[in-house]
């Protein structure tokens, strides 16, 4: 695997581009909507609840772990993570980043999460790729405890959800009960209830995430220039759509972080 070159190269008709952020490398494909994971998890700061709060002994799943970003960087600072993501094109693109930063405390696994162990269909591409029972890609699918059973992993102490509407199925489990804290993307208003009921019933205390324009613009300001560079790789100005969203002007272009948006992110912890 050439690791050398970090700057824009093809990989078949594919055009890719090399994004960087607190001292890692993210190989991605050079489309528009490969910059909304790098964009909100690193300067939005959807998933910064957890990651601030992950200690040197925790155990990270990262479920719908896309190209890699959130598992990076965790990879940082926890013992271990795992790293589930069923689409083909995403997973060599985890893999890849695994090996290029050289994050050897990652497990990477390619199924998708749900609540039955056996096969189904992954639907769709990149970020809207879900999970069905009838037609898509053949994937494996497989519940959290069957997985960690496999890995012979005995708990998780964070973890982060992204897996397009099978969030609810997925959080079926005894894995749930060792669990400090989590955040999940609902995708629904049926699903968030159900993501309430469930968190509730195992004694989370639940409260939703909210987008904050100026800690944005501090996130971009702390680092300008990987910031800078990745508006300039991706031909996206999101700065601009920052300022437009912080005076109502248009929503955001990251579902969690618009106020009417069907998506909702939940932060939801636990003290043992």
């Amino acid at each position: 695997m050439n690791v050398k070159n970090f700057g824009d190269q093809t990989r078949g008709q594919v055009m890719e581009t090399t994004l960087k952020f607190k001292g890692l490398k993210f190989v991605v494909p050079k489309e528009t909507e490969c910059f909304w994971p790098y964009y909100g998890i690193c300067f939005v700061g959807e998933y910064d609840p957890i990651l601030i709060n992950i200690k040197g002994s925790d155990i990270v799943l990262d479920a719908g772990a896309n190209v890699g970003i959130f598992t990076l960087l965790a990879s940082k600072k926890a013992k271990k993570i795992i790293a589930v993501e069923p689409d083909p094109e995403n997973f060599s693109y985890l893999v890849k980043n695994i090996y290029l930063n050289g994050a050897k405390n990652v497990v990477s696994m390619r199924e998708a999460l749900s609540d039955y162990v056996g096969k189904g269909y992954l639907s769709g591409k990149g970020l809207s790729a879900a999970l069905s029972q009838n037609h898509g890609i053949p994937v494996k699918v497989t519940t959290i405890d069957d997985m960690l059973r496999r890995l012979h992993v005995t708990h998780v102490d964070v973890v982060k959800v992204d897996i397009e509407g099978a969030e609810v199925k997925a959080l079926k489990g005894e894995f749930l009960s060792k669990v400090r804290e989590l955040m999940i993307e609902v995708h629904g208003r049926q699903n968030n209830m159900e993501v309430y009921k469930i968190l509730k019933a195992k004694g989370f205390t639940i409260k939703e995430w909210n987008f904050s324009p100026l800690i944005s613009f501090k996130k971009i300001l702390k680092n300008f220039m990987p910031f800078l560079n990745a508006e300039f790789k991706t031909h996206f100005v999101a700065i601009r759509l920052i300022l437009r969203c912080a005076f109502g002007l248009s929503p955001h272009p990251v579902p969690a972080a618009e106020k009417d948006s069907n998506v909702k992110l939940i932060y939801a912890h636990q003290t043992f």
